[in-house]
Protein backbone atom coordinates (compact mmCIF):
# COMPACT_ATOMS: atom_id res chain seq x y z
CA UNK A 1 0.00 0.00 0.00
CA UNK A 2 1.18 3.42 -0.86
CA UNK A 3 1.62 6.56 1.06
CA UNK A 4 -1.96 7.68 -0.55
CA UNK A 5 -3.69 5.23 -0.17
CA UNK A 6 -2.80 4.78 3.94
CA UNK A 7 -3.62 8.22 4.37
CA UNK A 8 -7.21 7.68 2.78
CA UNK A 9 -7.78 4.55 4.94
CA UNK A 10 -6.68 7.13 8.19
CA UNK A 11 -8.79 9.92 7.16
CA UNK A 12 -11.94 7.98 5.79
CA UNK A 13 -12.14 4.55 7.83
CA UNK A 14 -9.48 5.23 10.68
CA UNK A 15 -7.49 2.48 9.83
CA UNK A 16 -3.56 3.36 11.69
CA UNK A 17 -2.59 -0.21 12.03
CA UNK A 18 -2.99 -3.92 10.75
CA UNK A 19 -4.80 -4.41 13.91
CA UNK A 20 -7.29 -1.60 12.89
CA UNK A 21 -7.34 -3.20 9.57
CA UNK A 22 -8.54 -6.67 10.75
CA UNK A 23 -11.12 -5.23 13.10
CA UNK A 24 -12.71 -3.44 10.58
CA UNK A 25 -16.21 -4.51 9.06
CA UNK A 26 -18.15 -3.10 6.37
CA UNK A 27 -21.30 -1.43 6.89
CA UNK A 28 -23.17 -2.87 4.42
CA UNK A 29 -23.29 -6.31 1.84
CA UNK A 30 -23.36 -5.28 -1.86
CA UNK A 31 -24.98 -8.52 -3.76
CA UNK A 32 -24.14 -8.47 -7.22
CA UNK A 33 -25.79 -11.86 -8.25
CA UNK A 34 -28.94 -10.11 -8.75
CA UNK A 35 -30.38 -8.50 -11.82
CA UNK A 36 -33.39 -6.38 -11.61
CA UNK A 37 -35.53 -5.36 -14.28
CA UNK A 38 -35.96 -2.04 -15.24
CA UNK A 39 -40.21 -2.24 -14.69
CA UNK A 40 -39.30 -3.78 -10.60
CA UNK A 41 -37.17 -0.74 -9.97
CA UNK A 42 -38.89 1.40 -7.36
CA UNK A 43 -37.63 4.31 -4.61
CA UNK A 44 -36.90 2.24 -1.74
CA UNK A 45 -33.96 0.38 -3.77
CA UNK A 46 -30.43 2.23 -2.83
CA UNK A 47 -28.36 0.50 -5.65
CA UNK A 48 -29.36 -1.74 -8.62
CA UNK A 49 -28.13 -3.84 -11.26
CA UNK A 50 -29.90 -3.99 -14.63
CA UNK A 51 -29.00 -5.74 -17.85
CA UNK A 52 -29.70 -3.79 -20.83
CA UNK A 53 -29.54 -2.28 -24.07
CA UNK A 54 -27.82 1.13 -25.27
CA UNK A 55 -30.37 3.06 -27.60
CA UNK A 56 -28.90 6.22 -27.97
CA UNK A 57 -26.02 8.32 -26.58
CA UNK A 58 -26.19 12.23 -26.74
CA UNK A 59 -23.88 15.01 -25.38
CA UNK A 60 -26.32 17.61 -23.87
CA UNK A 61 -25.34 21.16 -22.75
CA UNK A 62 -22.54 23.25 -23.49
CA UNK A 63 -19.37 23.98 -21.07
CA UNK A 64 -19.80 23.41 -17.63
CA UNK A 65 -23.43 22.02 -18.11
CA UNK A 66 -22.21 19.53 -20.70
CA UNK A 67 -23.30 15.73 -19.97
CA UNK A 68 -23.86 12.49 -21.55
CA UNK A 69 -26.95 10.97 -21.61
CA UNK A 70 -27.81 7.59 -23.01
CA UNK A 71 -31.10 5.98 -23.01
CA UNK A 72 -31.40 2.28 -21.79
CA UNK A 73 -34.01 -0.54 -22.23
CA UNK A 74 -34.59 -3.96 -21.05
CA UNK A 75 -37.51 -6.17 -21.92
CA UNK A 76 -39.69 -4.22 -19.27
CA UNK A 77 -38.79 -0.54 -19.75
CA UNK A 78 -36.92 2.25 -20.69
CA UNK A 79 -33.93 4.26 -18.69
CA UNK A 80 -31.66 6.94 -18.62
CA UNK A 81 -28.05 6.78 -17.46
CA UNK A 82 -26.19 10.07 -17.41
CA UNK A 83 -22.57 11.23 -17.06
CA UNK A 84 -21.07 14.72 -16.08
CA UNK A 85 -17.01 13.58 -16.22
CA UNK A 86 -14.96 11.47 -18.37
CA UNK A 87 -17.64 12.14 -21.07
CA UNK A 88 -15.32 11.31 -23.86
CA UNK A 89 -14.17 8.59 -22.37
CA UNK A 90 -17.38 7.21 -21.60
CA UNK A 91 -18.74 8.21 -25.10
CA UNK A 92 -15.54 6.16 -26.51
CA UNK A 93 -16.26 3.11 -24.66
CA UNK A 94 -20.22 2.30 -24.68
CA UNK A 95 -21.71 2.01 -28.25
CA UNK A 96 -24.77 1.85 -29.75
CA UNK A 97 -27.11 -0.87 -29.90
CA UNK A 98 -24.55 -3.09 -27.16
CA UNK A 99 -25.36 -4.91 -24.47
CA UNK A 100 -24.28 -4.15 -20.92
CA UNK A 101 -24.53 -5.13 -17.24
CA UNK A 102 -25.16 -1.76 -15.50
CA UNK A 103 -24.90 -1.11 -11.69
CA UNK A 104 -25.38 1.98 -9.48
CA UNK A 105 -27.21 4.23 -7.13
CA UNK A 106 -30.72 4.33 -8.37
CA UNK A 107 -32.91 7.69 -8.38
CA UNK A 108 -35.67 9.08 -9.88
CA UNK A 109 -36.78 12.16 -12.12
CA UNK A 110 -40.31 13.03 -13.32
CA UNK A 111 -41.17 9.23 -12.09
CA UNK A 112 -38.63 7.43 -14.39
CA UNK A 113 -35.31 5.79 -12.78
CA UNK A 114 -31.81 7.11 -13.83
CA UNK A 115 -28.35 6.23 -12.77
CA UNK A 116 -25.88 8.85 -12.71
CA UNK A 117 -22.03 7.53 -13.07
CA UNK A 118 -23.12 3.68 -13.28
CA UNK A 119 -20.28 0.97 -13.39
CA UNK A 120 -20.92 -0.53 -17.02
CA UNK A 121 -19.85 -3.95 -17.71
CA UNK A 122 -19.99 -5.00 -21.57
CA UNK A 123 -22.06 -8.30 -21.98
CA UNK A 124 -20.83 -10.68 -24.74
CA UNK A 125 -23.62 -12.34 -26.85
CA UNK A 126 -22.89 -15.42 -25.09
CA UNK A 127 -22.70 -13.72 -21.72
CA UNK A 128 -26.05 -12.40 -22.02
CA UNK A 129 -28.60 -15.28 -22.16
CA UNK A 130 -26.02 -17.38 -19.45
CA UNK A 131 -25.64 -15.07 -16.85
CA UNK A 132 -29.61 -13.43 -17.07
CA UNK A 133 -31.13 -17.20 -16.87
CA UNK A 134 -28.43 -18.46 -14.43
CA UNK A 135 -29.55 -15.43 -11.93
CA UNK A 136 -33.55 -15.83 -12.35
CA UNK A 137 -32.53 -19.94 -11.90
CA UNK A 138 -31.51 -18.38 -8.25
CA UNK A 139 -33.96 -16.16 -7.63
CA UNK A 140 -36.63 -18.62 -8.09
CA UNK A 141 -34.76 -21.53 -6.22
CA UNK A 142 -34.52 -18.72 -3.05
CA UNK A 143 -38.27 -18.47 -3.44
Amino acid sequence: MGPQKADLFKKELNIFTFGDLLEHFPFRHVDRTKINFIKDINPQMDFVQVAVVIVSLEVIGQRQGKRLVAEVKDKTGNMELTWFQSLSWVEKTIEVGQSYLVYGRVSFYNGQPQMVHPETELMARDQQAGKIILNQFILLLKN
